[in-house]
């Protein structure tokens, strides 16, 4: 591969050893940290709280935050939507709570804090770590998404969305972070927008089903 002035490029050619070969000693805080998180994951779906985590549901504890609701909001987004709760519950109580305007910057915002959560917890845990999660098409072709950070980074998103698993794989596989996010941020918009408009319309037509 041709070596560019990046930062991601001399990553990629120098194989960093702190990923590649780290001491025994470090893998513990990383491992606590991913057994803590697949506790709290497999809580979440065993004890039924999934379920639980439903677009109405949120929209009651938005209106009862009053101010402090869109903070709630985006900070709930950035928490549990890396745990695999869907960013579509998000949008659609975005969409419920909120006119049209600020549905779309609370869902937009949301999304990315996520994104950047995901990204910060790959980058931690590492590129070997990741590897051994990612479907072999993929992990294989990381090196070609290092290259073409923004681009690559925009065409899987556009796929895939908010799946977490890849959103941690950017940061794990160090691409760049600055371009990694304005695509994501391009991406999420592609989808955010015409969802939260087309639940608005939606909404307004139930309303007046059965509403009136």
């Amino acid at each position: 591969m041709t070596c560019q002035a990046s930062g991601v490029d001399e990553v990629l050619d120098g194989r960093h050893p702190s990923l590649s070969t780290p001491s025994p000693k470090s893998h513990w805080p990383k491992l606590i940290a991913v057994l803590v998180l697949v506790a709290i994951t497999v809580t979440i779906f065993a004890t039924g709280a999934y379920e639980r985590i439903d677009p109405v549901a949120i929209q009651g504890t938005l209106q009862d935050a009053g101010l402090w609701g869109g903070l709630l909001f985006i900070l709930a987004f950035a928490v549990l939507q890396p745990l695999h709760i869907s960013a579509h519950v998000f949008i659609i109580a975005a969409t419920l709570v909120w006119g049209p305007g600020e549905a779309i910057l609370y869902a937009w915002t949301g999304s990315m804090a996520a994104a950047a959560v995901c990204y910060a917890f790959g980058n931690w845990v590492g590129e070997d770590w990741m590897a051994e999660r990612l479907p072999d098409r993929f992990a294989l072709r990381m090196n070609k998404i290092q290259a073409h950070s923004f681009k690559a980074t925009l065409g899987v998103k556009l796929l895939f969305f908010t799946t977490p698993t890849l959103q941690m794989a950017f940061g794990a596989f160090k691409v760049d972070f600055r371009k990694c996010m304005a695509a994501t941020a391009i991406a999420h918009a592609i989808y955010i927008i015409p969802e939260v408009l087309l639940g608005d319309q939606i909404a307004a037509w139930a309303s007046s089903v059965w509403g009136g």
